[in-house]
């Protein structure tokens, strides 16, 4: 399928001209204003060149273009100016905010040269972006193999924030969710570090002392300090590294696509802490870090709602009631598993890997386990 491309422009006779003289070689959709090429954005988008002229009533080209920069990251932006424009022009080159400017009038053989030139770049950048992913998703999937056997319960948690922040990024529509998935997912990585009577505690919801508390609240340091050498995980090292710190909430009319996405990031995994934390009264986040101190935080206005939504969804298919005896890798959980307690072990979702279940038998016969529970029909 041919890359697709956006003219927006107010002269419908230009448009039109541009749609005659280009519709042979490109995929080409037209936009009157800049709240009408917005519109398609969202409904048909991503392009891979958006073309804006630069004065337009309402938003000039340079500000619709560096409004499409936090959602559409990888299309190719040019900027079609006046001569009297080459200044403004110019400087959203040097700013990033634009790939190249054409001057008005501008003739169809370099514009489509410049067309041509935009989707090769728009190829790279793309080609980039899956080659980083494969190579960063095989170095990750590495780590959260690692936590998975140290640590199976609490791989299972970072697991379930994962879950909650991909599912907040869909019901929101945040584009390019990938780091804060990773952040949330390996958010737990640190753990690696503290002795495994701590974090059984912890996952128990035991109360710990003033000094367990201290040697807990840093495993977000061990973690950044693992991944910060990896090539672009400096957003996912910023947001575990400040996973603990308290937030200013967000207004019910907060602009997600403007924000930092640091700062989008830290609010999506606080979110799903606290989420965690919600799952049962006895949760390690609850149980255990409260106080003056706390790390739960209840989410931000803006993200009340994407909650209680993803919240009232409930596990669908049919189930099945079993023991823990009954219980083979590779099965799937209809429901959650709670220890003898109450406290949240894994959750409904969750696929049953030799790790986990080697952890279940164990945590069995030191603390219990909430016996039957559901397992998946067709598992």
């Amino acid at each position: 399928m041919p890359e697709k491309i956006l003219f927006v422009d107010d002269d419908t006779n230009l448009l039109g001209a541009m749609a005659r003289n280009l519709r042979d070689q490109f995929s080409l959709a037209t936009a009157a204003s800049p709240d009408q090429a917005l519109a398609l954005l969202e409904k048909y988008g991503p392009f891979a060149v958006i073309v804006s002229d630069f004065k337009m009533p309402g938003m000039n080209g340079i500000e619709l273009l560096s409004k499409t920069m936090a959602a559409w990251p990888d299309t190719v932006r040019i900027l079609l100016t006046g001569e009297a424009d080459t200044f403004a022009a110019i400087a959203a080159v040097n700013q990033g905010q634009v790939y190249r400017f054409l001057t008005k009038p501008c003739l169809t053989t370099p514009l489509k040269a410049t067309l041509k030139a935009a989707i090769e770049q728009h190829n790279l950048i793309q080609a980039e972006r899956v080659l980083l992913e494969k190579t960063l998703i095989g170095s990750l999937h590495v780590l959260t193999e690692i936590l998975s056997f140290a640590h199976p319960l609490v791989f299972s948690r970072a697991s379930r924030m994962r879950q909650t922040v991909k599912a907040l990024a869909e019901e929101l529509k945040i584009a390019n969710p990938w780091e804060f998935e990773v952040a949330a997912m390996l958010s737990q990585i640190g753990c690696i570090t503290l002795p495994e009577s701590l974090l059984q505690r912890v996952c128990a919801g035991d109360a710990l002392a003033e000094a367990d508390r201290a040697v807990y609240l840093s495993h977000p340091e061990a973690g950044a300090r693992f991944l910060q050498n990896i090539p672009r995980l400096e957003t996912v090292v910023h947001i575990i590294r400040r996973q603990f710190d308290q937030l200013e909430p967000l207004p019910p009319t907060a602009d997600l696509s403007a924000m930092d996405r640091n700062l989008l990031g830290l609010h999506l995994l606080k979110t799903a802490m606290d989420a965690e934390a919600q799952r049962s009264e006895h949760s390690p986040l609850t149980g255990t870090i409260t106080g003056e101190h706390s790390i739960v935080q209840r989410p931000s206005s803006r993200f009340e709602k994407a909650m209680a939504d993803i919240r009232s969804a409930s596990p669908k298919g049919p189930s099945r009631i079993v023991c823990l005896s009954d219980l083979r890798v590779g099965m799937k959980l209809h429901s959650d598993i709670l220890d003898s307690k109450g406290a949240l072990l894994l959750s409904g979702g969750n696929e049953i890997s030799a790790p986990l279940l080697q952890c279940l038998h164990r945590y069995s016969e030191s603390r219990g386990v909430t016996e039957p529970f559901r397992i998946c029909a067709d598992e």
